[in-house]
């Protein structure tokens, strides 16, 4: 139902788009088939990669993506797993998010989905995955929280350096020798270009209130 739901409303969008939650209907998918295919994509590329056993750091999988309904599903698989997550501004998500999914006709099917609800259904999906993503990053074991790290996007781009040793350092646990050095990301200069770059207000987002109901959240990204 996933490309499907832009056309049958937000409510079905916010049940089947969220990136934080699963329905129940939809548990086998997001805690046993997502995670079998995850090891087979892993074992794949690990084997078609020559990797060699005996080289522990070579036999790293890195997976990319936004699938915080099936973390725990795969710390079950994984126990050793280590997550990461940056930390952006979720206006800027919410924007970012609706006028990308307003051009790719890749993700939806037939015509283009309605603007007012894709405004209703993305503010619902932002707030929850707030929510989950502060949850198990930060209110969670201190077991957890040395297999869980949380950067903010700003540190990433400024601080790259100091940020990525920090992944390496404190997530994957390597050593000071074995840490590679890393080149700072080039600044972009000049005007980004977009097929669509509508304002958070021609999006009919309320940015005040938004901002009130994530409070907790920006308090968060704050200290990090």
């Amino acid at each position: 139902m996933n490309g499907l739901s832009y056309h049958l409303g937000p409510d079905v969008m916010v049940k089947e788009l969220n990136n934080a939650f699963f329905e129940e209907y939809n548990r086998n998918l997001f805690e046993h088939e997502f995670v079998h295919h995850v090891d087979r994509i892993a074992r794949k590329t690990l084997l078609f990669n020559g990797v060699n056993p005996s080289h522990v750091n070579e036999r790293c999988f890195l997976l990319k993506g936004h699938f915080l309904q099936s973390a725990s599903a795969l710390q079950r698989k994984y126990p050793d797993a280590r997550f990461l997550t940056v930390l952006r501004d979720p206006l800027d998500r919410i924007q970012s998010g609706m006028n990308h999914m307003a051009v790719n006709a890749t993700l939806w099917q037939g015509k283009p989905v309605r603007w007012d609800w894709l405004a209703e259904a993305y503010q619902q999906i932002e707030v929850t995955y707030c929510e989950r993503e502060m949850e198990w990053y930060k209110d969670c074991s201190t077991d957890e929280q040395k297999r869980r790290l949380a950067i903010k996007f700003d540190s990433f781009v400024k601080q790259h350096d100091k940020t990525m040793k920090s992944i390496y350092g404190d997530l994957l646990q390597y050593s000071d020798g074995d840490i590679p050095d890393f080149k700072s990301i080039p600044s972009k200069k000049g005007p980004k270009h977009y097929t669509i770059n509508k304002s958070l207000k021609e999006l009919g987002v309320d940015k005040v209130g938004l901002k009130l109901q994530l409070s907790d959240y920006y308090d968060w990204i704050k200290k990090q």
